[in-house]
């Protein structure tokens, strides 16, 4: 305060001098080549000029050369603008997909100022201060810029050696990556260990789901729902089949009562009479019986009722058919009133082939019958066990599909797993070396131009700041003459 006054008073105008120049009315261009000059002004103001440009150019010349030499060895670090993606797909598995997103995707987080701040971190100076076998204290700290609108950081290390330099910029470079390193490892550490974790509870799942298929499989006799589609299949099959069997039953049916009413013979005596006539020895009497009967019909054409050869043959006629009814009532237990008639049919060979085909319509009834009987009991078996298997049927599909899910949810994780390996720069982008540390060509510090300039700058400054004080004066001179 005490040198403000006292300049204050230097340069102010006296009063005497403001109304000396009031009255002698003289303009400001001649006040400027006067001087007012009865005080030694001029003198003053000469003096302050040289003295104040002296301590400028002194000043200069002392940081000139009394500071000492600087080296700096510059580096220039780059990040990738764009992410990187893959995906994979796993026949009858799904997709895997592995997606890293740009590091500038986000306008709020910058990756340049989070690395910024891990090369200024004590870990990775005492990491870089270790490599040069020198103390963290006296390892120089970085200057790191961050051009704007670019993924580029402009590093500097400076110091009184340029090899010196080189070597620690070197240093905080491979200090750096190896941090990079060690950060995405250990994010990775975490990672697997996280997903280990949920790959073991997923794996739990998928085993407890497969051992509830299984002993539902084994409590029901079941191995799957298409197993029990098969069954309500085979049931709706047989039953489409008992249907075809009744209609075959009903036309058998159908059949047999008309060639029982052609005949005059129900099933049952035709299949006698089948016995019989599949008989060998009986089927030899009737041919040989047919034969005689034949010849008794001749003879009688030729012959009288006494000749004996129509006798002789009526009497081998008769006893061939005495032999023929007894060896039917052998086969079949029936009386000769009833065989006869048989014996008759057969005789005809018409009515032969009828009373074959009754027989066979018979026979097949009879299968057809027994079949429909067999449906029967395994459509009713087929019922039960289709409604015995139901909720199981239903259960099961449950924990088939649960299982899928398990089975999709496991591998999936493993997949993921897998394609996070390769996801190093998810979280910790990749950063390239644009220039490598340099072994600098000169100093960095003093810079006697920059110095010399500043100087020359400063005392034309200070003389411009002595003319405005100088014409102070006039200018207030001619405010107040205006007055």
């Amino acid at each position: 305060m005490i040198i403000l006054k006292t300049i204050h008073n230097v340069f102010r105008p006296k009063q005497t001098e403001m109304f000396a120049a009031r009255r002698a009315g003289k303009s400001i261009v001649r006040k400027l080549i006067s001087g007012f000059d009865r005080e030694g002004r001029a003198f003053r103001y000469s003096s302050l000029g040289v003295i104040g440009t002296a301590v400028i150019f002194g000043l200069a010349i002392a940081y000139i050369v009394l500071t000492p030499k600087s080296y700096t060895s510059d580096m220039t670090l780059i990040m990738p603008g764009s992410g990187a993606g893959s995906s994979i797909n796993l026949s009858e598995i799904g997709q895997a997909s592995s997606m890293t997103s740009s590091p500038f995707s986000q306008a709020s987080l910058s990756p340049t100022e989070n690395y910024k701040r891990i090369i200024t971190s004590r870990r990775v100076l005492h990491r870089a201060a270790a490599i040069v076998e020198t103390s963290p204290e006296s390892f120089p700290d970085p200057s790191i810029k961050l051009v704007d609108q670019t993924q580029l950081m402009m590093i500097k290390m400076s110091t009184r050696d340029p090899a010196v330099s080189q070597q620690y910029a070197e240093a905080l470079l491979s200090a750096f990556l190896l941090e990079l390193e060690e950060l995405r490892e250990g994010e990775m550490a975490i990672r697997q260990e996280v997903y280990q974790r949920h790959i073991a509870e997923f794996r739990q799942g998928l085993t407890e789901t497969r051992g509830a298929i299984l002993a539902t499989q084994s409590a029901a006799g079941i191995v799957s729902l298409d197993q029990y589609k098969e069954i309500v299949a085979t049931l709706e099959d047989s039953r489409n089949e008992l249907e075809r069997q009744k209609a075959a039953l009903a036309e058998a049916g159908g059949r047999i009562e008309t060639l029982s009413r052609l005949l005059g013979i129900d099933e049952s005596l035709a299949v006698h009479a089948f016995t019989i006539f599949t008989d060998p020895e009986a089927r030899e009497l009737s041919r040989r019986l047919a034969e005689e009967r034949t010849s008794v019909a001749a003879m009688s054409l030729r012959y009288g009722a006494n000749h004996p050869e129509l006798m002789k043959a009526t009497r081998t006629a008769g006893s061939l058919s005495a032999s023929l009814r007894a060896r039917g009532r052998l086969l079949t237990g029936l009386g000769d009133e009833i065989l006869a008639p048989l014996f008759e049919h057969a005789a005809v060979e018409e009515r032969a082939s009828l009373m074959k085909e009754l027989v066979e319509t018979a026979a097949l009834r009879g299968a057809i019958a027994a079949r429909i009987s067999e449906l029967t009991w395994q459509i009713d078996t087929a019922v039960l066990r289709v409604e015995e298997l139901k909720p199981i049927a239903a259960k099961l599909d449950d924990l088939e599909r649960d299982h899928l899910i398990a089975e999709a949810v496991f591998s999936s994780a493993l997949a993921r797993t897998d394609t996070s390996k390769t996801d190093v720069f998810q979280s910790y982008p990749l950063v390239q070396v644009l220039e490598a540390p340099l072994l600098p060509v000169g100093p960095s510090a003093p810079m006697p131009k920059i110095a010399l300039a500043g100087a020359f700058a400063a005392s034309l400054l200070w003389m411009f700041t002595l003319v405005l004080l100088w014409i102070r004066l006039p200018v207030l001179q001619a405010i107040l003459k205006t007055v």
